[in-house]
């Protein structure tokens, strides 16, 4: 329904977040908007999730942050943008060279937008001559939810459904979602339709 509207870029801070990643999964299979990512933010994904399951002691954490990537990359085959990104191009402006692979991946694709949780890394002044705006995660749901609430409510019902440990309520959720993952723009917008979640 939307999602010819607009393409994004999803950052790898932003799918090591589960409860993040989960949401947007949830939203584009709603057709609320496309994504995209390279093999290159894969990489960078796979290796933050070790990172993290390997800080809180998780057995196998290499192995398991794979087969989470490997997970999300058969469930949208359609979201990888081919090519090589271990060479990409200078952008002028862009704070950190290790971005500039994001903002390549985002050209090549034509995303209208970045999501990620490293604002800073993206000033809009380097992304105008693309005509690509970067967003936070928050930010970003929150615009999506704001095209349809009642068909975001009835995706995050689903989502809500497929979460059995722990499981939650609506309440429960949107609490987690807000306090635990900083979500509180996606969250204002959701309180009011939680009968529904």
């Amino acid at each position: 329904m939307f999602a010819n509207r607009y393409t994004a870029l999803i950052d790898a801070n932003v799918l090591v977040s589960a409860p993040k990643r989960d949401l947007i999964f949830t939203l584009a299979r709603a057709e609320m908007f496309r994504f995209r990512w390279s093999n290159r933010i894969l990489s960078e994904t796979e290796a933050a999730l070790a990172s993290v399951f390997e800080q809180r002691g998780i057995a196998g954490h290499a192995a398991r942050a794979a087969a989470t990537c490997e997970a999300m990359r058969s469930a949208f085959p359609e979201a990888m943008i081919e090519g090589d990104f271990t060479k990409v191009p200078g952008y002028a402006g862009m704070p950190d060279t290790g971005d500039h692979h994001v903002l390549h991946a985002a050209v090549r694709c034509k995303a209208s937008m970045i999501v990620t949780d490293n604002l800073t890394d993206f000033p809009q002044a380097a992304l105008d001559d693309y005509e690509i705006e970067a967003k936070s995660a928050d930010g970003f749901i929150a615009d999506a939810i704001d095209l349809d609430q009642i068909r975001t409510a009835e995706a995050v019902k689903e989502l809500r459904a497929r979460l059995k440990q722990p499981a939650y309520t609506a309440a429960e959720l949107l609490d987690v979602w807000e306090q635990g993952h900083g979500l509180t723009e996606t969250v204002d917008l959701l309180r009011p339709y939680q009968g529904l979640i």
